[in-house]
């Protein structure tokens, strides 16, 4: 209505009016043909040719560089100030068509008509920084300079895009920090004479990518972003920055905002990896098929053919691999990409086929890389780490190759060895003068593998190193993990911690983390805090089975409304039908619900339904959760089906028995399977028919003596032997023959360090109960404790060490740890025991009173050499006069 009241005095505004219309409206054709015929029709297109250049972006980038040249075709007729005008606009427009070459020539075109516009040299010198064309840069430095003056903002910016330039160019880590810091430099000048500028913001923003600082950089650029200033290639780094740093929600509602024809093939591959992440497989399958040029460059077959993989498509994978081998079979990645597919899609011998084909093609060094990694898919880690060793004995400084080398060894659980090669990739990129906080980040994470304690303090000694360097979220997060990893509440606390602190500044987490700590809040009581996170996460993940899974199980565990789990469970039976892990779910809900007789005919259907070759492992699972649920008749049935069908299987059956307090049954089938199971798992089973057991008859006794006696006579330099023996004397409560025994064990070279370090607790603990040095026991608890770190049983262990060293006050602060991570009557025992001692008799009777709100807190729950000691205190307490313990504690 506007532009039809406005027609008598313009008869531009209508037509332009109704050709924007039309673009909107997808008759983008229509719409040139109605500016067209203005064109035609005025003496002054200019205002047309303005709508024209407007309207490409409703175009395919192809067809868009097509009419932008025709419209520079009529410029030439037009005045100078209507060509400027018009050569900029079509220079945005060739920008939004990823032609760069074009856009320049128009800023070009438009420095010429108007020598005194700074914004196009700026412009100008962009293009030239990202060309990395210096020449041409400083060129414009200079121009830019002399316009506008050495002491303008212009000049400190072109300043340091100009040293942007050159950091990029770098070639030592040190050169580039010096470029970024004087670009740095110069920007904080530029902000004192412009503030608030985007530019300047956009430019820290590249500052911080070029120094690693991706976190920083996202910050920036989303900055710019949110004032809707961000140029179309600058949101798509944003995007991509955004996704590589798990932000995935953030990168998808951006990418959402962004029109389908203004995404770039790397856009669309992007939204094929979200869709892929939130589990619509088909709609990411399709994304990235649409997303392939014409033809495909070899680099897009390879990332389609792996995300076909991914969502189970796996005949088209083999496809693009197929192809990709083809146009370029001197390229190692294509032929390991084709051999994984093949011995994915369980084509073994076409697999080892294409490994031989591949040897026609690569040199040996590069056909030992697609060795390395072709063996590891085909299952052979044998092969695969020989292939390793060669390409490590040819480039033993190749700091690449020796990380990737440990990253196989921690797949195949050599800990120790992806150590060794990370330290050495370490230190040869400090010698350098590289950069090692990647290096650094991934020792880190290979030592918290490691469950080793002085392992984990070094771990987060080596990120705590990046985080003073220079701080990144990246390597908060990693922190957040590895804490995240220790068993200690205390760890597992710091690591919610950290993680609300990283989501408070980045607005989010990556969803894995999201997970994470939805499972710590849990761990840690807050259920509240867990439902919420887990509620949320699902939204934007709603085909994650794990998520899904794993959050009935929680809403089921506290007790939330049965319909809501059945929702959810109805969700979780459409993704994964048939899957035993939601029969499982399905079970505990029955049981919860009181149903018992289905959850029974549930777990029965579902080991009718299992094919015999899966059945012995079936038939287990379905014991230990009949188990874990009470249904022990269940139980013991699914565990007497499994014995028939496996010898190995009954050694399960027996180690049930005896946790059902059935002794004799348990010792007499294994009996009966003497000579069918190895010696060493039957004397393993044996020991721990008697662990729930409160008194061992002596008949029961002597018939796991004679076992341990005949094992000791089949299998004489076998460290279970002396293992079992001191866990029976330990359930016999025979402390003063473990004590010799411990001595003996720990003399063994063959140990364990979790052999090791379990056995030192255990001797520490006898050492004092029967008498013993003290200051012994203090160095094996000491030295159980620096490998698995202070969980609560060994902090208890080293409070009643100390009790016995006389440290009373130490003794308290050991035994409050102990509590804080698991409570046991026997801890509490030794907190109420350690503030005796210390002279605070009113807070050992407080404790005691909060103790006997606990009904566990009894003499039954105390090993046999502290019973007499735990039931002399407690009369003690009891009988002494209050105002005597309050005067004694004011006299302590």
């Amino acid at each position: 209505p506007e532009a039809a009241s406005a027609a008598d005095d313009s008869d531009t505004l209508l037509p332009i009016a109704k050709a924007k219309l039309l673009c909107a409206a997808g008759r983008v054709d229509d719409a040139f043909r109605v500016l067209e015929a203005g064109i035609a029709a005025t003496d002054d297109p200019t205002a047309f040719l303005r709508a024209e250049i407007s309207a490409t972006a409703y175009l395919e980038p192809t067809e868009a560089k097509k009419r932008l040249s025709q419209i520079e075709r009529s410029l030439p007729e037009l005045s100078e100030t209507a060509q400027a005008e018009l050569l900029r606009l079509a220079a945005t427009a060739y920008v939004r068509a990823g032609d760069l070459d074009k856009a320049e020539k128009c800023w070009e075109g438009v420095a010429l008509l108007d020598p005194h516009d700074i914004e196009t040299r700026r412009l100008l010198l962009e293009s030239a920084r990202e060309r990395a064309d210096i020449e041409s840069l400083e060129r414009r430095v200079k121009e830019i300079t002399d316009l506008a003056g050495e002491s303008s903002s212009a000049a400190a910016y072109a300043e340091a895009v100009r040293s942007l330039a050159l950091a990029q160019q770098a070639e030592t880590p040190d050169a580039r920090k010096s470029h970024v810091a004087h670009a740095r430099e110069m920007l904080e000048r530029v902000e004192k004479l412009q503030p608030g500028w985007s530019e300047t913001r956009r430019l820290l923003g590249d500052c911080a990518l070029l120094t690693g600082n991706l976190e920083e950089a996202a910050r920036l650029y989303g900055q710019v972003y949110s004032q809707g200033l961000l140029s179309g290639k600058m949101v798509e780094r944003l995007v991509r920055l955004l996704f590589v740093l798990g932000r995935f929600d953030e990168a998808g509602s951006i990418l959402a905002a962004m029109p389908e024809r203004n995404r770039s093939p790397g856009m669309k591959k992007i939204d094929a990896e979200l869709l892929l992440r939130s589990g619509d497989l088909q709609a990411a399958f399709e994304t990235a098929k649409n997303s392939l040029g014409d033809p495909p460059s070899p680099i897009e077959l390879l990332w389609y053919g792996r995300l076909a993989a991914k969502v189970g498509r796996l005949d088209e994978a083999v496809d693009a691999f197929n192809r990709l081998v083809e146009i370029a079979p001197d390229w190692p990645d294509a032929w390991t990409a084709w051999i994984g597919i093949l011995a994915q899609s369980g084509k073994h011998d076409e697999a080892l086929a294409a490994l031989e084909k591949a040897s026609a093609h690569l040199n040996e060094d590069a056909l030992d890389r697609v060795r390395a990694v072709a063996w590891e898919l085909l299952g052979n880690m044998t092969e695969a780490a020989r292939a390793y060793d060669r390409l490590l004995k040819q480039s033993p400084d190749d700091t690449t190759l020796l990380r990737r080398a440990a990253l196989f060894d921690m797949r195949r659980g050599a800990v120790g060895e992806a150590q060794a090669k990370l330290r050495r990739a370490y230190d040869l990129a400090k010698r350098a003068g590289e950069s090692v906080g990647a290096v650094r980040r991934e020792l880190a994470v290979s030592l918290a593998a490691a469950n080793d304690y002085h392992a984990f303090e070094e771990a987060r000694a080596l990120i705590q190193e990046n985080l003073a360097n220079e701080a990144t979220e990246i390597d908060r997060i990693v922190l957040a993990r590895i804490l995240a990893g220790r068993p200690e509440r205390r760890f597992r606390t710091e690591a919610v911690e950290l993680y609300e602190a990283i989501r408070q500044r980045l607005g989010g987490l990556p969803a894995e983390d999201r997970f994470r700590l939805a499972v710590l809040y849990d761990e840690l009581g807050r259920w509240g805090d867990c439902r919420i996170e887990m509620a949320k996460l699902l939204e934007s993940q709603p085909q994650n089975a794990l998520y899904l899974t794993t959050f009935c199980r929680q809403l089921i565990e506290h007790n939330a409304p049965k319909e809501e789990v059945a929702t959810r469970l109805n969700a979780l039976r459409k993704l994964q039908p048939g899957n035993p892990s939601v029969t499982a779910l399905e079970v505990r809900l029955a049981v919860r619900e009181g149903e018992r007789n289905r959850a029974v005919a549930l777990l029965d259907a579902l080991i009718d339904q299992t094919d015999e070759a899966r059945k012995p492992s079936v038939l287990a699972n379905c014991a230990d959760l009949a188990e874990q649920l009470e249904l022990y008749d269940a139980a013991e049935r699914y565990l007497r089906q499994a014995a028939a069908l496996h010898p190995q299987a009954a050694l399960s059956l027996a180690a049930f028995l005896g946790r059902r307090g059935r002794t004799k049954e348990a010792l007499d089938l294994c009996d009966s399977l003497k000579g069918k199971v190895p010696p060493a798992m039957l004397l393993k089973t044996v020991v721990g028919t008697v662990k729930y057991t409160p008194q061992i008859p002596e008949d029961i006794a002597e018939r796991i003596e004679a076992y341990l006696a005949e094992a000791e006579t089949k299998l004489p330099d076998d460290k279970v032997v002396p293992l079992q023996e001191a866990n029976f004397y330990h359930h016999l409560g025979d402390y003063d023959r473990l004590v010799p025994l411990y001595r003996k064990i720990l003399k063994r070279s063959d140990l364990t360090p979790l052999e090791s370090a379990t056995v030192q607790n255990n001797m520490a603990y006898a050492l004092v109960v029967t008498g013993g040095d003290a200051d012994e026991a203090r160095t094996l608890i000491d030295r159980a404790i620096g490998y698995l770190g202070p969980s609560g049983d060994l902090c208890d262990t080293l409070a009643l060490v100390q009790i016995h060293q006389g440290a009373y006050d130490d003794a308290v602060v050991s035994a409050r740890q102990a509590l804080s991570e698991a409570d046991s009557a026997l801890a509490r025992f030794h907190l109420i025991q350690a503030l005796w001692l210390a002279g605070d008799k009113v807070a050992a009777s407080a404790e005691l009173d909060a103790a006997r709100e606990d009904t566990r807190f009894d003499s039954r729950f105390i090993p046999p050499p502290e019973r007499d000691e735990f039931e002399s205190l407690i009369r003690r307490i009891e009988t002494t006069d209050l105002n005597e313990k309050e005067s004694q504690a004011a006299s302590s």
